[in-house]
């Protein structure tokens, strides 16, 4: 036995990591953020959008009355975020979105609530984000904010955007307050599908910490407190981990006013413009939401009583709120029923985002349990029981959450409808995109959910289909409740986006029945809480143009020296009759961190099948932190198809590049401890350069950091092969102020054979004095 283990051992000691190594995560379209996530109505508000696996090119798509984009997204754009810390890295999946320019046009009338936007290119498209529309001014942070001295002011009310952009990044704000003012922080992150898992602090301008009252909508924070005096307050935004990034985006409301931090959760979606005017036109403004003791949103709750003898009489059809106010509060109704009268009885919190885990039970007279429903038995928190009365007379319907005796507050709250059963049913679908190749068939699952005795067979349609597209016939029979709907698009089918209904009909029933499926999309929390409702009713679909060219290499094992740039061969088979330039990229998703690594993009004219890839390995990476690199590269292309028009398509590489790395060929070192620059002045730094025998060669010595308009200027040294010390000069202009960072940071770089660039980097502190 021990020789057996002793064998897996070693085997598992000799067998190379890449057998182990997960893949990438996906291949396809993805969005992750927008920023700011909302505007003000009657303003422009310019946008970065975060996805990843897109080309330049990509469409842009917003659907909303008095919201408007541009068709494509913008350039490129590098956004200034506060860098985390290099550590070891882990061999788990990782993402580095891009973010693309855009601008939204928001009308002085648009409804306030959500705009929906995703993107789309002949790869594919994505799900739907909210993007938020408010009438308080807009407020957009900008770094560096992360200390208290560094905190950016604005003026209440007041609706903040930041992000919470690295893992040393910390947001800091200052108001005023006068004594006795109510400060309401209505914090917005998880509800638009944000990474981020806030902390909100409010703190004294001296940085003493104030106790605020808290409540949760969804997973969001609400807080609350009382100035004690009048002056400055801050504001401290950060994430409960220790991540972050360009997607970990929030918007937080600061108003003394009184405000409801449930009203954004629950309000309607306001009816959306037809396909062909989504994105351009502008159409009338509907009717505000409803109020309370209208029928979609009933008035405040009748008296109740936790005692089942005082149980408060309802008579049908009924709808009713309440809250639970503490945890040993229970709710008693008593209603009328017939022997073999079918109710439909259903809770659910009220409105979206509050706490309540609704238990259903009815009971006759005596006490004893007839049915019973719970919230925990069904991923939307809605528990219904379609009943059916043993006999004619009295029943009490009784209410409690889920955590009856331990958790209960005025937050607590629930809307509860009993009324006469009649069949009915809803349509779920699994997504709220799909994607179709030409010449292709793609699946979406679909599900049913029957109610009041519904067990007629429903048929499914789908409205608003592209030519070239089909859908092949689907029908939930009585007993089944889910179906894949399949889509198959034609070998010449237009790359294409098309906005669907899925619609299901139950002809068969006693009353002809149709309802529209909703899909979930992209912006809620993790307990399915949004802006708005947490689904949307209609289907984006996608059609994807065949593919133009794979991008794959060998696969086999290469060795590259830390602080070299290495050139790596990749090659690209040409599909289609393909022959223009594709441009090779670092891949948006890799299978473990890159530890530093950089691709150095470049593009491959037409007809060229063969490339080598430059890739940085900084001398900074960790030894031995991974056996090996394991990197994905992307390939992007725009080209036109057989109907003239533009289209825009990225592909990721098929295999690996696994390099292992060696110990660095050269070192730069500071001899200065530190320097000290003065404006008009020239400072002159002694570097260092260490070579190991396996390159002797020449090198050349220049300033990277800071950039020429910080005010510091110098020429590129060379540096000769027996040469180990030089001086380069710095001038510092009469403009110039002191560098981000305290530093100067050099460069030196050097060619070996077979392609390969070597660097070494060092970095002087400076002192900056004014004359």
């Amino acid at each position: 036995m021990r020789a057996t283990l002793r064998l897996l051992t070693l085997v598992l000691m000799l067998t190379p990591a890449s057998t182990f190594a997960q893949p990438v995560p996906s291949r396809e379209p993805a969005s992750t953020h927008i920023f700011p996530a909302g505007g003000r109505r009657g303003s422009t508000v310019p946008v970065r959008v975060g996805a990843e696996c897109i080309p330049p090119g990509t469409g842009f798509r917003i659907w909303g009355q008095g919201v408007s984009a541009p068709a494509l997204l913008g350039a490129r754009v590098q956004a200034r975020l506060e860098p985390s810390p290099r550590r070891t890295p882990l061999e788990l999946p990782i993402s580095y979105p891009k973010e693309w320019e855009s601008t939204i046009d928001i009308a002085a009338d648009a409804p306030l609530g959500r705009a929906m936007w995703r993107l789309s290119c002949a790869r594919g498209g994505t799900g739907t984000r909210p993007f938020l529309i408010g009438e308080l001014p807009e407020f957009v942070e900008s770094e560096p904010n992360s200390t208290p001295e560094h905190a950016e002011r604005v003026t209440l009310p007041v609706t903040v955007n930041g992000r919470i952009a690295g893992e040393n990044d910390l947001d800091y704000f200052l108001f005023a307050l006068t004594a006795g003012d109510t400060l309401h922080g209505d914090v917005i992150a998880g509800r638009i599908g944000s990474s981020l898992d806030p902390v909100v602090e409010f703190r004294h301008a001296d940085g003493r910490r104030l106790d605020a009252d808290e409540l949760r909508v969804g997973t969001d924070p609400f807080l609350t407190f009382r100035a004690p005096e009048t002056g400055d307050y801050t504001m401290l935004v950060s994430n409960v981990g220790f991540h972050g990034g360009p997607a970990y985006v929030y918007r937080i409301t600061l108003t003394t006013a009184p405000y409801d931090p449930f009203a954004a959760s629950a309000r309607p979606d306001p009816p959306q413009p037809s396909d062909a005017e989504a994105g351009r036109a502008q159409a009338e403004r509907p009717a505000s939401a409803p109020r309370a003791g209208t029928a979609d949103a009933p008035a405040a709750a009748v008296a109740t009583s936790e005692r089942a003898a005082s149980a408060a009489e309802l008579a049908l059809p009924a709808q009713r709120t309440g809250r639970f106010l503490n945890a040993a509060a229970e709710d008693w109704f008593r209603i009328r029923a017939q022997k073999d009268q079918m109710l439909s009885i259903s809770c659910r919190p009220y409105p979206a985002g509050v706490p309540t885990l609704p238990i259903i039970e009815v009971r006759d007279v005596g006490g004893g349990v007839l049915a019973r429903a719970s919230s925990a038995e069904v991923p939307d928190r809605e528990c219904a029981i379609d009943w059916r009365a043993p006999a004619d007379g009295e029943f009490l319907i009784r209410l409690c959450d889920l955590r009856h005796g331990a958790r209960g507050g005025p937050e607590f709250r629930y809307l509860l409808t009993v009324r006469e059963a009649a069949p009915a049913f809803t349509l779920g679908l699994a997504s709220d995109f799909i994607n179709v190749p030409q010449g292709g068939k793609a699946e979406l699952p679909v599900t049913v959910r029957r109610t009041g005795g519904c067990v007629a067979p429903v048929e499914i349609e789908v409205e608003g289909l592209p030519p070239g597209v089909r859908v092949e016939p689907a029908q939930l029979a009585a007993n089944q409740d889910s179906v894949k709907l399949s889509f198959v698009a034609e070998q010449d089918a237009q790359p294409s986006d098309a906005t669907l209904r899925v619609i299901g009909k139950a002809p068969g029933s006693a009353q002809p029945l149709e309802e529209t499926a909703r899909a979930p999309h992209l912006g809620r929390d993790a307990e399915g809480v949004s802006i708005g409702p947490p689904t949307i009713d209609r289907l984006h679909l996608t059609v994807q143009h065949k593919p133009m060219f794979r991008l794959f290499c060998s696969e086999a094992y290469q060795y590259a020296h830390r602080g070299t740039i290495y050139p790596y061969r990749m090659e690209i088979e040409r599909l289609n009759g393909f022959d223009g330039e594709v441009t090779i990229q670092l891949g948006d998703r890799q299978n473990r961190d890159l530890d530093g690594i950089e691709f150095l993009e470049i593009t491959v004219p037409p007809g060229q099948t063969t490339a080598d890839v430059p890739i940085y390995f900084p001398e900074t990476m960790h030894i031995n932190a991974f056996g090996q690199c394991q990197l994905y590269a992307q390939g992007y292309a725009i080209f036109r198809d057989k109907a003239g028009e533009s289209q825009s398509t990225l592909v990721v590489s098929e295999k690996r590049n696994i390099i292992r790395t060696l110990p660095t060929m050269a070192k730069l070192s500071a001899l200065d401890k530190e320097v000290v620059a003065r404006p008009g002045a020239t400072i002159v730094c002694t570097l260092e350069l260490e070579r190991t025998p396996q390159f002797t060669g020449a090198m050349r010595l220049a300033l990277v950091e800071p950039a020429g308009d910080a005010g510091f200027a110098s020429e590129p040294v060379e540096v000769g092969a027996d040469q180990d010390r030089v001086e380069i000069p710095v001038h510092v202009s009469g403009a110039a102020v002191c560098p981000p960072n305290g530093v100067l940071r050099f460069r030196v770089r050097g060619d070996m054979t077979g392609g390969v660039t070597v660097i070494a980097e060092t970095s002087v502190p400076v002192r900056f004095e004014q004359p």
